[in-house]
């Protein structure tokens, strides 16, 4: 198969050419994945990559966020069984790498039936620490992560590899991470829960569990195995929450726990004023449930590293509070 250089595209042997051929090559693959009907655990591993490495702002490549995004949406289609040639077709031209001979590598294919992979465990590795929208709020993202047969999920989170604008996207991550990946609906099936990140999380940036499944005795309450990586712990809720988890698993409370590198916090310097307002969620029911946010730097000021403040820091003692 011929590739064909046009206007803005690396020349052949470069290290960009060569991540564009890898991408084409990759999406060609991927809709192979719904021929394995039986498939009952699917590891997901990015690639550590550098963003500059990877799109020079003029070449016709794909941004590493964009890659992650389309990835996980093929797969998702093929899980599900609503993967078609024709939707593939049209991805491909929007990306930009689909070129004539490309017909024969993806459509012999397309003879195959396409019926739901039952999944059991999910494993996603180098997934950025951002909320793609376009992927949350799908439907094949919801049929799949809400799937009464998806028991164990696993995730290790990047920073997010455009902080070049701004640390927003890393703190609406987490923030929106019990409306997303652990919604009440995935919440209450898991059996299994890891979750790790390339950096400290749980107080900066904030991640609240106790809004992951709000009402209800335990967030995740068949919970059977936990295990968190560089998760910070800093007030008594958290060490509440942890026991509280897999009150209806048969067990009489979650078997297994795992924590890696995650420190207990007695001292904080942070901007001041520290947060002292309330989270309101509503429950499956609708009522509302209100969580304290004491102790927690406010997000705004974080994020805007104290450009806009005249207040200095503030020295904050903790014994899990």
């Amino acid at each position: 198969m011929s590739f064909h250089r046009r206007r803005n595209q690396p020349r052949s042997g470069t290290p960009l050419f060569r991540r564009i051929a890898s991408s084409k090559s990759l999406f060609h693959a991927l809709p192979l994945l719904r021929l394995f009907t039986n498939l009952k655990v699917l590891n997901i591993r990015f690639d550590e990559v550098d963003h500059c490495s990877l799109y020079d702002g003029e070449s016709e490549s794909i941004r590493p966020q964009e890659l992650r995004y389309y990835t996980l949406i093929i797969v998702f289609k093929c899980l599900l069984g609503t993967w078609s040639g024709e939707w593939q077709k049209q991805l491909e031209v929007e990306l930009k790498i689909r070129e004539q001979g490309d017909e024969a590598i993806v459509e012999p294919a397309d003879t195959q039936p396409t019926i739901p992979i039952k999944l059991k465990t999910l494993t996603i590795s180098r997934i950025d620490a951002y909320d793609d929208t376009r992927l949350t709020s799908s439907r094949d993202f919801h049929q799949v992560i809400e799937s009464p047969n998806l028991r164990e999920l696993k995730m290790f989170t990047n920073e997010n590899l455009m902080k070049s604008d701004d640390e927003t996207g890393r703190y609406t991550f987490f923030e929106c991470l019990p409306m997303t990946w652990l919604n009440p609906r995935i919440a209450q099936n898991l059996r299994t829960l890891s979750l790790y990140t390339s950096d400290y999380w749980g107080w900066d940036p904030k991640m609240d569990f106790r809004q992951a499944n709000p009402g209800s005795a335990s967030s995740f309450p068949n919970l059977k195995v936990l295990a968190l990586g560089n998760y910070v712990f800093s007030h008594q809720w958290q060490v509440d929450w942890l026991a509280s988890l897999g009150s209806d698993n048969g067990d009489g409370g979650f078997r297994e726990l795992y924590l890696d590198d995650c420190p207990i916090m007695w001292f904080a310097r942070s901007w001041k004023p520290l947060d002292t307002t309330v989270t309101v969620c509503l429950t499956s029911d609708g009522d509302q449930v209100r969580f304290s946010n004491d102790g927690y730097s406010r997000k705004e000021d974080v994020i805007s590293g104290g450009d806009d403040l005249q207040l200095g820091y503030t020295e904050t003692p903790f014994g899990l509070r």
